[in-house]
């Protein structure tokens, strides 16, 4: 593909959520699908368990809800990740969204 580039949106990000499992309650996130960069390229498709995710988020990493762009390695953002505080402990939650648990805007595998 030469002559295309890979967006500067997607060189600043550390995971590209694209699914996620929920608990039977519905409430919290149980497994997401995402990509992990690893240095200057991203890795395959992994399941990352809430707690992995916190853990990135608590680090400073740079987690967003996205989509697979035309381009290998390139993503289109949908909206950022961050963990905010809750009646009934920490929330993963999309911006623009909120509710009374983890509320990201993933479809479901």
């Amino acid at each position: 593909m030469r002559g295309i580039r890979v967006t500067k949106e997607s060189r600043k990000i550390d995971v590209v959520l694209v699914a996620a499992r929920y608990t039977d309650k519905g409430d919290r996130v149980k497994v997401a699908k995402g990509y992990v960069r690893r240095g200057a390229i991203w890795g395959d498709l992994k399941l990352l368990p809430r707690k992995d995710l916190v853990e990135r988020l608590k680090s400073g990493e740079r987690v967003v809800v996205g989509e697979n762009a035309e381009i290998p390695g390139s993503f289109h953002t949908l909206a950022k990740v961050r963990l905010t505080e809750g009646s009934r402990g920490e929330k993963l939650v999309a911006d623009g969204v909120d509710g009374k648990g983890d509320e990201l805007g993933l479809p479901l595998y």
